[in-house]
């Protein structure tokens, strides 16, 4: 009889070791699973808020393009003015430029003309004499 009951007390050890193995077992993967739903939780989190961040990039850079195409034509439009100001300009510069040269080619025509007169009328003189 005794040796029976030392059996079964045996039996209940091991059975009790091996209970504590199995609950030690269970709360590591409920510690698993725990950290895995968080892991998860924390990952949905991140994705959202990479997507709204992706969102907002988008509508950034739609933003940003339209303002720089709007940048783009004005500074055309500049462009074209200061060319149709430089232009007129330039024109003006060469109506003067041109004015006073034909000034100046009748004032040199002029004192040419009066010389040979008057280179004429010295000869004219000459001849009288």
């Amino acid at each position: 009889m005794f040796r029976r009951a030392w059996a079964f007390v045996q039996t209940y050890r091991a059975q009790t070791r091996a209970l504590e193995r199995i609950r030690r077992e269970r709360e590591r993967v409920e510690r698993q699973l725990e950290e895995l739903a968080t892991a998860e939780r924390r990952n949905r989190a991140s994705e959202a808020a990479l997507g709204e961040l992706l969102k907002r990039s988008t509508a950034r850079t739609r933003r940003d393009a339209v303002e720089t195409s709007k940048i783009d034509a004005k500074t055309s439009e500049l462009t074209e003015t200061l060319a149709e100001a430089s232009m007129k300009h330039v024109r003006e510069t060469m109506a003067t430029l041109e004015a006073a040269a034909k000034a100046q080619a009748r004032t040199s025509a002029d004192a040419v003309t009066r010389e040979f007169e008057s280179g004429l009328k010295e000869k004219e003189k000459r001849k009288e004499r």
